[in-house]
């Protein structure tokens, strides 16, 4: 009975010590955000200009109009236009691309202030052939293996991007793979690596017809060293209670003295290339 009536003496001497507390939080400084990039392929290419709301905001961060917004490079220069029905997100021409080799500067002014981006374009690379196999590692699935050649010295980190048919497979930052010559030799190229797996229970996706499409790009190491921080950011944290990994960096540059206002945000070039196999 003693026993009994001191955990009944704590518990309710825990239980008095319970209160809500309010807390009450300021939303951090607006940061404007600056996101985009330009590759081979030909097509309208975008930058997209927002700006950041508070934790608790309801809806989207809002877009920044009315900027003058160019990409170009040595003997290139395109001159965005801003969409008239999506605020902030300013296209090129649908003749636009990118060439393997060069290096694309993005300028961006906005409300006085001048900002700027700078990325190098890497070579193309190539894809011999992409299988869809029985797969080793897990029992009844099926796998898509990668065969390329001797890949470009230029291009040292990758994307790989999935899609069946017209559905994309990897379609947010925490699906898609990006990956270095550390775990690839460049020099040999790439002899049926396992990319991507469908597990028994996604197997009917597999419709026969079906296109399965891989498409590789040689990205970046300053862009692979912001997807991988990003990608860190969105993840579960070990231990379960500890901070981000590491501060998702920029390589937006304010070109203004005197401009005090935060930037957020990453341009890149990068070169693309697809291959597809049907599926049996």
């Amino acid at each position: 009975m003693n026993r009994i009536f001191l955990l009944l003496t704590v518990f309710y001497a825990v239980s008095s010590c319970m209160a809500d507390i309010d807390l009450h939080t300021d939303d951090g400084e607006q940061h404007l955000i600056i996101y985009g990039y330009i590759t081979n392929e030909t097509k309208q290419h975008s930058i997209q200009l927002s700006r950041s709301v508070g934790f608790f905001a309801n809806g989207q961060p809002a877009g920044v109009r009315d900027a003058v917004v160019t990409i170009s490079s040595d003997d290139q220069h395109f001159v965005l236009t801003e969409s008239a029905t999506e605020p902030g997100l300013y296209q090129t021409d649908a003749g636009a691309y990118g060439v393997a080799g060069k290096t694309y500067t993005l300028d961006v002014s906005v409300d006085g202030q001048a900002y700027r981006a700078v990325s190098y374009l890497n070579d193309i690379i190539d894809i011999d052939t992409i299988v869809l196999r029985p797969s080793d590692a897990f029992k009844n699935a099926k796998e898509i293996a990668l065969f390329t050649p001797p890949l470009p010295e230029t291009s040292n980190y990758y994307s790989f991007h999935f899609y069946n048919g017209d559905i994309a497979l990897t379609d947010s930052l925490f699906q898609f793979t990006i990956i270095s010559d550390e775990y690839v030799d460049g020099s040999k190229g790439i002899d049926g690596m396992a990319c991507y797996y469908f597990l028994e229970n996604k197997q009917d996706d597999l419709i026969t017809g079906n296109l399965i499409t891989i498409r590789i790009d040689a990205i970046t190491k300053e862009y692979y060293d912001h997807l991988s921080k990003a990608k860190a950011e969105v993840g579960s944290s070990i231990p379960i209670f500890s901070g981000p990994a590491a501060n998702v960096g920029t390589n937006i540059q304010k070109l203004s003295p005197a401009d005090k206002t935060p930037v957020a945000g990453f341009f890149t070039a990068y070169s693309s290339r697809s291959k597809s196999t049907v599926v049996e």
